[in-house]
């Protein structure tokens, strides 16, 4: 995964306090509502479409939100299961 050193380590910085059930419904409430088997699967969907707006130039792009999600993607793929960690 190729994606800015910023945004990389201020992801990493902040999955150690990763709650989904606190964080992952701010970041996607559809997500958070889903079964979780499949929350970071669709974290991983939603964040290479960020990733290509960010690539593409998008106006729309957002780094707060990109950190925010990748953060949760990287939590969620975690060994410990995020819905666990306290």
């Amino acid at each position: 995964m190729s994606r800015p050193r910023v945004v990389v380590a201020a992801a990493l910085t902040l999955a150690r306090r990763y709650l989904r059930k606190r964080d992952l419904p701010v970041i996607d409430a559809e997500i958070a509502a889903g079964p979780e088997d499949q929350i970071a699967e669709q974290l991983a969907t939603l964040e290479a479409k960020i990733e290509e707006d960010r690539k593409s130039r998008k106006p729309g792009y957002l780094q707060g939100r990109h950190i925010q999600v990748l953060t949760a993607l990287i939590a969620e793929r975690a060994p410990q299961p995020a819905s666990e960690q306290v």
